[in-house]
């Protein structure tokens, strides 16, 4: 297997060459730019497994860069983590809705970064070496319950409605299972140390019309735990965040939500009323139309 490939495009040399190093100790390729300008020669001719975009840079910025990389169907897949100086929440969330699947934030934190990237990579390992195939939707939730219980250890029975029963849908069965199965897990662990017969988790199927996707499967997964807590209520899919006495805690929300979203879908949480948290998970049934297949250069 070939080492992967990292693009860093910052316009301090200074990040770039700190970065380099450390990337390149572990065993990783690197490509470097110091302009956004640049971005679209090097991922056409380097075709890179992740890019490390810098978001204040003069001329073109990491935002303009990241949306024109999303407007491609050639460059979106690639993961983008922004580096940033903004700590602000609203600095975050313009970042993560434009496309960037995390970020950093400045003074680096070279090993921060590291397990970042590491992160990133394997998520990218994941989704390429699945396929997609039809599947009962029975089928699906009876192993991704039977996944949550063997990594729970735990024989109380879980509440499944499924009243869609042989619903066929394409999906890569190992990240569906794998995705739903951790938040059952997160489910199960917001209660604590309540005995295991006094925790309540149950899901729940539909479908549901989505203005972007169409007809989705709806998977809500409820429980009367701890529910969310307030200081990390705005951080709850960032890889690391953690409380002692929360829904949400680790990797598995990151790992969830990224493996939905490569299925088209998504993972959002919701207060409970009374109590608890709702997790949602939606998985289109229909596949996304493309506005034509440009494979021109996003930056042209």
């Amino acid at each position: 297997m070939s080492a992967p490939k990292i693009l860093i495009v910052d316009d301090q040399p200074v990040n770039v060459q700190l970065l380099k190093r450390k990337l390149e100790r572990e065993g990783m390729q690197v490509v470097s730019a110091y302009h956004g300008a640049e971005v679209a020669g090097l991922v056409a001719r380097e075709k890179p497994d992740l890019i490390l975009l810098d978001v204040m840079m003069p001329d073109m910025d990491g935002i303009e860069v990241c949306q024109r990389l999303q407007e491609n169907e050639e460059t979106r897949p690639i993961p983008v983590i922004f580096i940033t100086a903004r700590a602000s929440k609203e600095g975050k969330l313009e970042g993560l809705g434009v496309g960037a699947v995390d970020y950093i934030t400045k003074p680096i934190d070279l090993d921060e970064t590291l397990a970042r990237v590491q992160t990133q990579l394997s998520f990218l390992a994941i989704n390429t070496r699945l396929h997609r195939s039809r599947c009962r939707l029975d089928d699906l939730l009876n192993g991704a319950v039977a996944r949550f219980r063997h990594e729970a250890k735990i024989t109380v029975p879980i509440l499944v409605d499924n009243p869609l029963g042989d619903l066929v849908i394409e999906t890569h069965v190992e990240l569906f299972e794998d995705a739903l199965g951790k938040i059952l897990l997160n489910a199960w662990e917001a209660h604590g140390d309540q005995a295991p017969n006094q925790r309540h988790v149950a899901l729940r199927a539909e479908l549901v019309n989505q203005p972007e996707t169409g007809r989705c499967l709806s998977l809500a997964v409820e429980d009367d735990g701890h529910g969310i807590a307030a200081e990390v209520r705005d951080q709850m899919f960032e890889p690391f965040i953690s409380t002692k006495r929360t829904v949400g805690v680790g990797m598995g929300l990151t790992v969830a939500r990224h493996a939905l979203r490569n299925l088209g879908g998504d993972v959002t949480l919701h207060d409970r009323p009374g109590g608890g948290t709702t997790a949602v998970l939606l998985h289109p049934l229909e596949k996304k139309r493309t506005q034509g297949n440009d494979s021109r250069s996003p930056f042209a």
